[in-house]
């Protein structure tokens, strides 16, 4: 993504609501505003991602003492965690697509990602990477259907259709992982929003 591409997709975030953007060129500088985000929070809620497990987040925040609700750990209770986030003081989470005018889309399959990303946190950070940007929302839909959820079902061993060919069969069973959408056209009230972007691609 060109500086000039995320200046634009920054302006679009504000004219939408979204008035604490961060722009990075690289991961270390993203880090580095991570850690001023934790100053002040006691704890700190992380839905799926790919991202922020490999941005290290969830390590960043238990080393400064951070009390952290992550249900990809083994060690915890996922219902429990799942619910937890819903109260933290920050909840972090990658975005699986925006447009070029600043509409970010993530589906879920329990829905808790989707719902903290809504109500519920102090704090919201939302990260956004550049193969995240679509042209616009059908595009970013249609990037979740055959993008975002064959990678996570085959990465979670899960055996939906779109895992064979990388496309949408609509299915209407319990194989299905994209079964809630939450689309941000405007940023939600009640909560402090942040949005980073990195100019990294990174995630599904």
């Amino acid at each position: 993504m060109t500086s000039d591409a995320q200046s634009r997709l920054a302006a679009h975030f504000n004219r939408r609501g979204f008035q604490n953007v961060k722009v990075f060129d690289d991961r270390k500088q993203l880090c580095a505003a991570f850690e001023q985000e934790l100053i002040g929070v006691s704890s700190v809620g992380f839905g799926g991602s790919v991202t922020t497990r490999k941005l290290e987040l969830h390590d960043l925040s238990r080393k400064a003492g951070k009390i952290v609700w992550d249900h990809w750990d083994p060690e915890v209770d996922k219902s429990v965690t799942r619910r937890q986030q819903l109260s933290t003081d920050l909840f972090v989470t990658a975005v699986n697509a925006v447009t070029e005018d600043g509409i970010i889309v993530n589906a879920d399959g329990i829905g808790n990602r989707a719902a903290a990303s809504i109500f519920g946190p102090k704090n919201i950070l939302f990260i956004v990477t550049p193969n995240k940007l679509c042209k616009n929302l059908s595009k970013a839909v249609a990037r979740i259907r055959n993008v975002a959820t064959p990678l996570n079902a085959e990465r979670l061993g899960a055996t939906p259709p779109c895992v064979s060919d990388m496309r949408c069969h609509g299915c209407l069973d319990d194989s299905r992982l994209d079964r809630v959408f939450v689309i941000h056209e405007y940023c939600p009230a009640g909560a402090r929003f942040v949005i980073f972007i990195l100019n990294e691609p990174m995630g599904y």
